[in-house]
């Protein structure tokens, strides 16, 4: 389940701080296809949340920590969005935070020695990553000639969080 790395992706496209002489006057249009797609991918994993392995969890995970960041960049005032999209992040901030901690015992449960291996990264805070905006490699963005149920590949994975996480 690679999906939210790549959701992850695009919500991260906008955690980019708007300089204070510079905000825009109008939200970010592209965050609603973004949200959209957050809401579609929180929906199959609570659907689901009994067999999702550990790297959806961690995706899941992810996006609770990027979705907190972009939240306080919102209160703060660096970054712009109407009150109903700051409300719709807020609801899936949570929801994400939630279904993460729903999916713990069980991944506990199926293997106990690989959950306290890597325990560390699925908790409540550890991706709560808020670094400074940089430019990042457009070409992993899939053109929108490539139909949305094409799959997504461990490679793909790897390159987007790489350049999430600047290890590029």
């Amino acid at each position: 389940m690679t999906q939210p790395m790549l959701v992850l992706l695009l919500i991260g496209t906008f955690l980019h701080p708007a300089p204070s002489d510079s905000l825009q006057s109008h939200p970010e249009p592209a965050l609603e296809d973004a949200m959209g797609a957050l809401e579609r991918v929180l929906d199959y994993c609570e659907h689901n949340y009994r067999i999702l392995n550990l790297d959806a969890v961690i995706g899941i995970r992810m996006v609770d920590g990027q979705l907190t960041v972009l939240l306080r960049r919102l209160r703060a005032g660096r970054v712009q969005a109407e009150p109903e999209q700051i409300q719709q992040i807020a609801s899936l901030q949570e929801r994400a935070a939630s279904l993460a901690d729903m999916t713990l015992p069980e991944l506990e449960r199926q293997d106990n020695d690989y959950y306290k291996q890597l325990s560390p990264i699925i908790q409540p805070g550890f991706w709560e990553i808020d670094v400074t905006g940089r430019t990042t490699d457009s070409s992993l963005l899939s053109p929108p000639s490539i139909p949305r149920d094409h799959p997504f590949d461990e490679d793909d994975s790897d390159r987007c969080l790489s350049e999430l996480l600047g290890t590029v």
